[in-house]
């Protein structure tokens, strides 16, 4: 009996063994084909900074380039020179502003003082008050708006210094860096002009028109999140963005089409690593606390001098339809992810 006991439990043993080990090839067969899936995850976000100087011109040592270089630095040297014409001006302004303080006002309380010397106490209050509001607030605001300019100034000189050593040791560019483009953009009624010609990242030697070149740009990877960037834009489209957000944004529509580029040092080239393809995204204008998450800066960005140009950033919420935004990691490795979704039938 003992015997018998002992053989059934060498046999429950052995079969016990044996279901373990077909499930564990069982497991590792299941465990390589999840290790194969590259699926992206339905949320991961996505935020891009770009090279912007690279963004206008991306043929930096073609000696087509001498001639833009120049061009540059003619224009870098007429902003110098206006801004010491303007410091120059506003220093003469605030030099008439304390004189006139000094000199008319003071002389006459003095002459007050003199011939009413029955108010000789009140009036020397009133003089003291008066150089003391030597320093007044259009004073402190005309010496901010001197420091200011003379900050720019600084500014542009060390552009045109870098300019000047550019054109002095022209470099090959093999390290290109990351450069984003806005093709094409129309909110409400008001439609940007595609006026910056630019090298076409994905064709050398040839050039594409672009409403904008992208700073930064980033999008949270859910298909109701909105996709939020700065772009430099032409005085001629800073003048309609500034006309519009003067007025009340009846049509808070947005239609926008777009290209990140991103450098594969392995092939040379580059790819696009987050765009529109040659699709228009339909969104609105992204509200943040009753307010259009719009805006234009009105003085020239000083990053890039020629062609002038001025800072815009712009918020885009989906409307209600289902879209494709599309994505790669390498010039070969590309998924498409939802942007927006379908309400009704």
């Amino acid at each position: 009996m003992l015997g018998f006991l002992n053989i059934s439990a060498n046999k429950a043993k052995s079969v016990l063994i044996g279901f373990l080990l077909v499930t564990l090839v069982i497991a590792a067969a299941g465990c390589g084909k999840t290790a194969k899936t590259s699926e992206p995850p339905s949320n991961a976000d996505v935020s891009y900074d770009c090279n912007v100087s690279q963004g206008f011109n991306l043929e930096k040592s073609s000696t087509g380039d001498t001639d833009a270089i120049k061009q540059q630095i003619a224009d870098v040297q007429t902003q110098i020179q206006d801004l010491q014409d303007k410091i120059k001006s506003r220093q003469g302004d605030l030099a008439a502003l304390k004189n006139a303080a000094d000199n008319s006002q003071i002389t006459a309380l003095e002459k007050q003082i003199k011939d009413l010397q029955e108010q000789i106490a009140s009036l020397q209050s009133r003089l003291k008050e008066l150089q003391a509001a030597a320093q007044t607030e259009e004073t402190t605001n005309l010496e901010k708006e001197i420091e200011g300019m003379q900050a720019q100034l600084s500014s542009l000189q060390g552009n045109l210094s870098a300019l000047q050593d550019q054109l002095k040791n022209p470099v090959s560019v093999e390290d290109q860096g990351r450069i984003g483009h806005i093709d094409y953009l129309k909110i409400g009624d008001t439609e940007l002009a595609a006026d910056f010609s630019v090298a076409d990242p994905m064709s050398p030697g040839q050039s594409k028109g672009i409403v904008g070149v992208v700073p930064t740009i980033s999008w949270a990877g859910g298909y109701a999140e909105p996709i939020q960037f700065t772009c430099q834009v032409s005085g001629a489209n800073k003048n309609k963005i500034a006309a519009m957000m003067n007025k009340t944004l009846a049509n808070a529509s947005v239609e926008l089409a777009f290209s990140i580029y991103e450098y594969d040092p392995k092939t040379k080239s580059y790819y696009k690593c987050f765009h529109t393809k040659s699709d228009q995204l339909d969104g609105l204008v992204l509200k943040q606390g009753g307010e259009v998450a719009m805006n234009i800066e009105d003085s020239p960005s000083t990053e890039v001098v020629s062609p002038r140009n001025y800072t815009f950033s712009l918020g885009v919420m989906p409307q209600e339809k289902q879209m494709e935004v599309y994505l790669a990691v390498s010039s070969t490795d590309k998924f498409t992810k939802q942007w927006g979704v379908k309400v009704g039938d």
